[in-house]
């Protein structure tokens, strides 16, 4: 027999106007008294909400349901052995949560029928990833509450937009992803979104955004993912924007709350360079954002060091990667390779590494670094040789706003013959100008895995964390100073608040 449980007034689905998805539990013991105030809570989810204790009352009301409506089914274990092969093609059956009290009793059954989404054992997990589920639900029926940079952003006033709080976290591809590679899951992703109708571009978007979070509170590498899945993108056309690594996650960031953007940017330094300096938000304003989490996952007992070009500079992140074992995204012709940072804190390491390393995308700014120079213990400055001869004096500008006490070491690139005497000229007039910075020539390294390559780049490696740790390090309190100082006034005054509620439960 079913039971139609009626949610309130103020229900979340109510409010949004869902009419066509269907909840419906199937299990022997649905009514009994331990499941009644479940049964309420997930009434204020799905409006339409129906339970059975039967698997054939169940099974009719699914064959009854309309072509247009999506169920969405809870059911025990032995009940859907019984009743999922039977059900599982149905275009009206949308996704099906297994609710026992063993898991690894169904887990094979579970893998044979990909619209299973979860195993639960534990009833308020369930309930938190039907509600998660909802919530997806209707961002992917109206993709447009989701804010990208510079497609849609969301007005400040807009508090009825879709914000990801840490329940999405969790229950991010849990039991989705284990049996499929990330390389699978981005091939998946950028075909529904070539094949799909109208080439739902914020819908895609939404889509990568779950498997970067299942990555992040792994702790994993997310270029499993990304890579992959900008190769397969490179091959479209009239995409509204370049999808890189650094636009996915200020995305991502964007449209999570306070907390849970805490959280993020905290496990994205396990594994991940961390965003410092992001691109506008829009078109209109053309003032670049810090990232305000960034000061609470600084790592303040180590030096860090900001590796930046001038000029034209090809090959420099590859070679910080190299030399640093880092993982920085290589550059792209988009606004978020354009005077932005990364800051890779290398905290996977075993054994640390004694220096931190930042890497700016595009040619910063005088004013830019002149801003942010406080920051950082030290710098590493490349220019191409070529570009050196003919921009002596812009050079020499650019080191002496950094040159003040800190460690610069500036990596002339490509250099066929040291001895040369234009060569020798401009250096020797560098150094006159900025006497502690030292100099080093790099001969063209094509090959990072070439035997002699690789040595070049240890001798460097050895050099930079030999010498900068020889400078005295700035303290933690003048840091965090510098780090506030670039943020917007409404940050300014919620860490402010934040700092008072620490200081209140200090006594206890």
């Amino acid at each position: 027999m079913a039971t139609n449980v009626v949610s309130d007034n103020s229900s979340p689905a109510d409010n949004n106007n869902v009419p066509l998805f269907v909840l419906m539990w199937l299990d022997a013991s649905v009514n009994n008294a331990e499941n009644s105030d479940a049964q309420k809570k997930l009434a204020t989810i799905y409006t339409n909400f129906k339970t059975f204790q039967s698997v054939e009352h169940c099974e009719d009301a699914i064959q009854q349901v309309t072509k247009m409506s999506r169920v969405i089914l809870i059911v025990s274990g032995a009940y859907g052995t019984d009743l999922v092969p039977r059900i599982h093609e149905l275009q009206q059956v949308s996704s099906i949560y297994v609710f026992c009290l063993q898991q690894e009793k169904y887990i094979e059954f579970a893998k044979q029928y990909d619209k299973i989404k979860a195993i639960v054992i534990d009833l308020n997990a369930l309930i938190s990833i039907i509600e998660s589920d909802y919530e997806q639900r209707m961002n992917e029926k109206n993709p447009s509450l989701i804010s990208i940079p510079d497609i849609n952003p969301k007005p400040n006033n807009n508090v009825g937009a879709f914000q990801y709080t840490f329940k999405h976290l969790v229950n991010a591809g849990e039991l989705q992803y284990t049996e499929i590679t990330m390389k699978d899951i981005a091939a998946n992703v950028v075909n529904r979104f070539v094949g799909g109708p109208g080439r739902d571009f914020n819908g895609f978007i939404l889509e990568t955004l779950q498997p970067i979070m299942y990555l992040l509170k792994r702790e994993q590498n997310l270029t499993g993912f990304t890579g992959p899945l900008k190769r397969l993108l490179v091959k479209e056309k009239n995409i509204s924007c370049a999808v890189s690594q650094r636009f996915l996650i200020d995305t991502m960031m964007i449209n999570s709350d306070r907390f849970l953007c805490r959280c993020l940017i905290s496990l994205l330094s396990k594994r991940n360079p961390v965003p410092m300096v992001q691109p506008p938000i829009d078109s209109k304003n053309n003032k670049y954002r810090s990232i305000p989490s960034i000061i609470h996952i600084w790592d303040y007992q180590r030096p860090t060091l900001l590796s930046f070009g001038i000029g034209k500079c090809k090959g420099k992140t590859s070679l910080i990667n190299a030399v640093f074992e880092s993982n920085f995204e290589q550059s792209m012709k988009d606004k978020y390779f354009y005077q932005t940072i990364d800051v890779d804190f290398g905290y996977n390491f075993v054994q640390r590494r004694p220096v931190n390393i930042a890497d700016a995308h595009g040619e910063l700014s005088s004013e830019t670094l002149n801003e942010i120079s406080m920051i950082f213990n030290g710098f590493l400055v490349h220019v191409e040789s070529t570009y050196l001869r003919s921009n002596q004096s812009k050079v020499i500008n650019y080191i002496k706003l950094v040159s003040n006490k800190s460690y610069v070491l500036l990596l002339i690139r490509d250099v066929e013959d040291e001895t040369d005497e234009d060569i020798q000229s401009t250096t020797n007039a560098i150094q006159s100008a900025c006497s502690d910075c030292q100099i080093q020539f790099l001969p063209n390294v094509i090959d990072k895995n070439a035997d002699e390559s690789k040595e070049k780049v240890g001798d460097l490696r050895e050099k930079i964390c030999r010498d900068s740790v020889q400078f005295q390090r700035l303290n933690e309190n003048s840091i965090r100073e510098y780090l506030e100082k670039l943020m917007n006034d409404t940050e300014k005054k919620l860490l402010n608040k934040t700092k008072l509620s620490l200081i209140e439960f200090d006594p206890f």
